[in-house]
C-alpha cells in the first residue's frame, strides 16, 4: 500500500526488488498521484504533475521489477486520505477490501501507522482494516517513510544490500521529487 509515488521505492522498494527478482506476484495500490507534492504545486499544473508523478511510479516498479500492470490507484486527493473516523474512510476500506480479495496476499507492506505525513497514517489506518475483513490471515507489515518508532513494535531490517542499487536507480527516478 502506498499513499504517493516515489514511498514504494523510499519505504519498501528493496522488498519490491527483492520480490521482483523472485519473480514473486506483487499487486501495488496507489492511494494518491501526488499531485500536491509541496516541491512543484505551484510551478507545475496539477494534471501534469499527476501524470508525471504516475511516469515516474511505474518506470521505478521497472527497476523494481514490477510492470505497470501491478499498480492500481484509489485515485485519493493527495492530502486528503481518510482516516479512521472521518467521512470518506469506510469507502476507501470498503475498495481496498475488494482489491485485498481479487488478490489474496500473503503479506500486506504499508506505512508506519506513526509515520509523520498523514496520508501515511490513514493509508496504514485503511489497510488495517482491510484486512482484518478481506485478508486476516495475511502478514501485515510496517514501513517508514517519513519517520516513525518501529523500534517499540518489534522491529525487524532486512537485508537489502543485494538490490541497494535498483533502489537507488528507482529512487533517482521520481526527479520530479528532487
Amino acid at each position: 500500500l502506498v499513499p504517493h509515488p516515489d514511498d514504494e521505492t523510499i519505504g519498501c522498494g528493496g522488498v519490491l526488488a527483492m520480490l521482483g527478482q523472485a519473480g514473486a506476484a506483487v499487486q501495488v495500490v496507489l492511494f494518491t498521484e501526488g499531485a500536491g507534492s509541496q516541491r512543484h504545486a505551484r510551478e507545475v499544473p496539477m494534471e501534469r504533475l499527476r501524470s508525471l508523478r504516475r511516469r515516474e511510479m511505474t518506470t521505478a516498479l521497472r527497476e523494481l521489477g514490477h510492470g505497470p500492470q501491478c499498480l492500481v490507484s484509489l485515485g485519493l486527493p493527495d492530502g486528503g486520505v481518510p482516516t479512521r473516523g472521518e467521512p470518506g474512510f469506510d469507502v476507501v476500506v470498503s475498495r481496498l477490501a475488494r482489491i485485498t480479495r481479487c488478490f489474496r496476499p500473503h503479506t500486506v507492506l504499508m506505512p508506519t501507522r506513526d509515520d509523520a505525513h498523514p496520508d501515511h497514517r490513514a493509508a496504514c489506518a485503511a489497510g488495517a482494516a482491510a484486512c482484518l475483513v478481506a485478508a486476516p490471515d495475511a502478514r501485515r507489515l510496517e514501513y517508514p517513510v517519513r519517520g516513525g518508532n518501529e523500534a517499540g513494535r518489534g522491529a525487524w531490517h532486512i537485508d537489502i544490500a543485494a538490490v541497494i542499487d535498483n533502489k537507488r536507480r528507482a529512487l533517482a527516478l521520481h526527479s520530479s521529487q528532487r
